[in-house]
């Protein structure tokens, strides 16, 4: 017989603690998202746990170590592995696979089946060397973006940091699509600053992390290292551009909330170093970030 004011429990089992329960999932890799309908997903690389109203868990497990759902048609499984390797003449050609793979399914579950993949790999694929890939990765993005539309949003978080960095591209072929999906889907100043404010935390914390990154590789840069090099100057210069993007969106109000975030980079020898490397675009993107604060 339970005591007044306890839990009543069938048998001799004790009741689950949520905050205990949240903890435990938290030390295996597994995070908690609550989705604009109220319910919470957890999600870790190797199963997806459902809790379901009446608190039931069920499991989806065969994903494999590159993301890919096992459950999904064998066609699309063989495409998305295509994405998975390191050439990019392999990787155009799967991302071509994948958009007439989405054009020949009405179905939008189909679609929606790509989407974890997608996202978990769409910064790999946007700060790819190869700007065809960058390019052939905001085509397809455009795709599957144009048809999940608001399917897309329990992934916004995930994606919008990247995707700010995308629409400033170096390539511009690859910024406007980018920008151009961007624009499709918040069709309005207002509602693409919101978007933004929704994800804030998300985009100053990768944008932080990647300035730290690539100053510190410019920095220790070496003269038999020019490719690399490279990269890193293209990617230092999307981010800049992409912080003065961001800025332009958010009114004084809302920039206040991010305060710690703001102090944190500015706060940083690192930032106010940038300006002393010997790269033009790196020079002027950052002085239009100062412009922008």
């Amino acid at each position: 017989m339970s005591k007044r004011g306890t839990q009543r429990t069938r048998g001799s089992t004790k009741p689950a603690s949520s905050a205990k329960a949240s903890a435990t999932l938290n030390t295996h890799g597994i995070t908690a998202v609550t989705l604009f309908s109220g319910r919470t997903f957890y999600a870790s690389r190797e199963k997806t746990f459902r809790f379901s109203k009446a608190g039931e868990v069920s499991f989806s497990s065969g994903i494999d170590e590159h993301g890919i759902d096992d459950n999904i048609d064998s066609d699309l499984r063989v495409i998305l592995r295509k994405l998975t390797k390191k050439d990019s003449t392999t990787k155009i050609r799967a991302f071509n696979e994948l958009r007439d793979y989405c054009d020949a399914n009405e179905k939008d579950d189909k679609i929606q089946a790509i989407l974890p993949f997608f996202v978990s790999h769409y910064r790999k694929w946007s700060i790819d060397p190869d700007q065809r890939v960058r390019d052939e990765c905001q085509l397809t993005f455009d795709t599957i973006g144009t048809r999940m539309q608001k399917k897309l949003l329990p992934h916004l978080k995930t994606l919008l940091p990247i995707w700010l960095m995308a629409q400033c591209d170096s390539y511009a072929p690859a910024a406007s699509k980018a920008k151009f999906l961007y624009t499709k889907l918040f069709y309005s100043v207002e509602r693409q600053a919101e978007a933004v404010y929704f994800a804030g935390n998300e985009i100053m914390t990768t944008l932080t992390d990647e300035i730290n990154q690539c100053s510190d590789a410019l920095k220790d840069k070496k003269e038999n290292e020019m490719e690399t090099d490279d990269a890193h100057e293209r990617r230092l210069t999307q981010v800049l551009l992409a912080l003065a993007l961001f800025l332009n969106y958010l009114e004084e109000k809302k920039r206040a909330e991010l305060t710690g975030y703001f102090k944190t980079i500015f706060d940083s020898g690192k930032f106010w170093k940038l300006d002393q490397i010997k790269s033009i675009k790196i020079q002027s993107s950052f002085y239009r970030c100062l412009e922008d604060l």
